[in-house]
């Protein structure tokens, strides 16, 4: 059996290109070179020769394998490996190796060995095995250094990696430090200069209130007028954020705070829930509800029924409350022991499930205080003055027993007794 012979010509073995500028990529192309012979040592004759091209792990397995059509002149040749096609089936199924670069990186370490085999029929050589032994590949000296220089993926070097100021400003270009380079968390407040990150190097709501230390952010950290409303994001400024007394006018542009912007709790504050207030307009404002009497849902005006719960009614059916019925009526406040509404414990429900007595949302229909008229009558002897009788009955008076009779005055006023007033709705905060 006739084999082929392998020679490496020791000044053109195995290299990777190298790194010509500190900003060029490194070529995905492998030269080599060596030179072949027939087992009696003549070399091949010169011409086109088909080559598989192989290469293996420490352990044996494939991981890269292509075919070239190589030109032989006596016996020696020059390939740039990576520009060949991938010979089908050899790899396994779904192995993702598809340059030969990619067989000399990722989790796989160890060393490379190259395998070759020549079609060399024509010549009268049968054998097509592979020239044996595999040649170890190996890399010249500078080459380590762009193996380093282009092997650092985004944020494979991190905080760990570094020393304490290790990197400087004088070592960065302009712009090269962008987002994608920082590690979450990788940068804290040791490794940042007073004064040296401005507003121009925070891209929009890159600053959350998580990332602030608290109280780090004090009033001469920031500059007047340089945060404006859009910067904020809503709830992330609270009370235990500011310093007392740090936020001035000079500090907030016109119209930069709004009802959204205060916290609830403020606006509690400021009209609590279960407010009952006069209002001009027909329709209720937003968080306001009218005082018509209807219905809602407990879940949906928690709030509000918690402040007032069913006082002012109950609604069969289910979990409802009434909001106060004012429609025509005045206001008056609770005796809550004054003895001022001496009728107070025969108030009824303003609506079906509603309190009574004295109690906030009863109610008490119109009536007069009791009382009597004096008017004088001549009749029987003499003149006398009495109280008008009930049904033919006299009462004593000056001038003696006199004889009784009705007497009705004519009837005068309205359909109601009222002071004078002005409509408006009424309104309950929710």
């Amino acid at each position: 059996m006739k084999r082929l012979h392998l020679f490496i010509v020791p000044m053109l073995c195995m290299q990777f290109a190298q790194v010509v500028h500190s900003q060029s990529a490194v070529p995905a192309l492998v030269n080599y070179q060596g030179y072949v012979t027939d087992p009696a040592g003549t070399a091949l004759p010169s011409g086109n020769y088909d080559m598989i091209f192989r290469v293996y792990g420490t352990a044996g397995a494939l991981l890269y394998s292509e075919s070239q059509t190589v030109t032989i002149a006596n016996g020696d040749f020059s390939v740039l490996l990576g520009q060949g096609t991938a010979v089908g089936g050899e790899l396994p199924k779904g192995n993702p190796v598809t340059k030969i670069s990619s067989a000399f990186s990722g989790s796989s370490g160890g060393d490379r060995f190259l395998g070759i085999t020549v079609d060399a029929v024509k010549n009268g050589i049968n054998d097509d095995s592979e020239i044996t032994p595999r040649q170890q590949i190996v890399t010249t000296a500078f080459a380590f250094r762009a193996v380093v220089a282009e092997s650092v993926d985004a944020l494979a070097v991190d905080t760990a990696q570094l020393a304490a100021g290790a990197v400087e400003t004088t070592q960065l270009g302009s712009d090269a430090v962008t987002n994608a380079k920082l590690a979450d968390n990788a940068v804290q407040g040791d490794n940042i200069f007073d004064g040296t990150i401005t507003s121009a190097d925070l891209a929009n709501n890159a600053v959350e209130r998580n990332k602030i230390k608290a109280d780090a952010v004090d009033g001469s950290k920031i500059a007047n007028g340089s945060i404006e409303d859009v910067d904020l994001k809503d709830g992330a400024v609270t009370s235990a954020k500011i310093k007392d007394g740090s936020i001035a006018s000079a500090d907030l542009a016109n119209n930069a705070v709004d009802l959204a912007k205060l916290a609830a709790a403020v606006q509690e504050a400021l009209c609590p829930v279960g407010t009952i207030m006069a209002y001009a307009g027909d329709t209720a404002p937003p968080g306001w509800l009218m005082c018509n009497g209807s219905g809602y849902g407990t879940g949906n005006y928690a709030a509000l029924f918690a402040a007032i719960g069913t006082r002012f009614g109950n609604p069969p059916g289910g979990s409802f409350f009434n909001v106060p019925d004012l429609r025509g009526r005045f206001l008056r406040g609770r005796d809550f022991g004054a003895g001022r509404d001496v009728d107070r414990n025969g108030r009824t429900a303003m609506n079906i499930g509603g309190v009574t007595g004295d109690a906030v949302g009863s109610v008490q229909g119109d009536q007069f205080k009791s009382h009597n008229h004096r008017q004088s009558q001549s009749g029987g002897v003499g003149t006398h003055l009495g109280y008008l009788g009930i049904n033919g009955q006299a009462y004593d008076g000056e001038g003696g027993q006199g004889v009784g009779f009705e007497v009705l005055s004519f009837r005068t006023g309205g359909n109601e007794t009222r002071p004078v007033n002005a409509n408006v709705n009424f309104i309950i905060k929710y």
